[in-house]
């Protein structure tokens, strides 16, 4: 049994989140799939946190690009056109200097 399952089946009114989930160190796409699936799974009680990444010296440390200024922000605003374009459910398709998505399907829409 998740670890969210066995909360969610013996709850109806808790909600769960992520706190801040770091778009840039996870795929936002991927990121949307695994909200979208945990909303499934609570019966739509989940809270997606994101944020753009306070702290670039430490992403590079972890692996990711340090962005920073203009460059954090419309890395920021492709990711989260990405996740809304997922989270809304059909095809995801996407191509620009961060991200490229090619057909991806989301499966079932999610409020957002």
């Amino acid at each position: 049994m998740d670890a969210a399952q066995s909360p969610s089946a013996s709850t109806e009114r808790v909600s769960f989140l992520t706190d801040v989930a770091d778009l840039q160190l996870r795929p936002p796409a991927l990121l949307a799939k695994a909200a979208a699936s945990l909303n499934v799974l609570t019966d739509g009680r989940v809270q997606l946190g994101v944020g753009g990444g306070a702290f670039p010296d430490a992403i590079a440390f972890m692996g990711g690009l340090s962005r920073r200024g203009a460059q954090m922000v419309a890395f920021t605003e492709a990711s989260l056109d990405l996740m809304h374009q997922a989270l809304a459910g059909g095809a995801v398709r996407m191509h620009t200097p961060h991200h490229t998505v090619m057909g991806y399907r989301a499966g079932r829409a999610m409020t957002v």
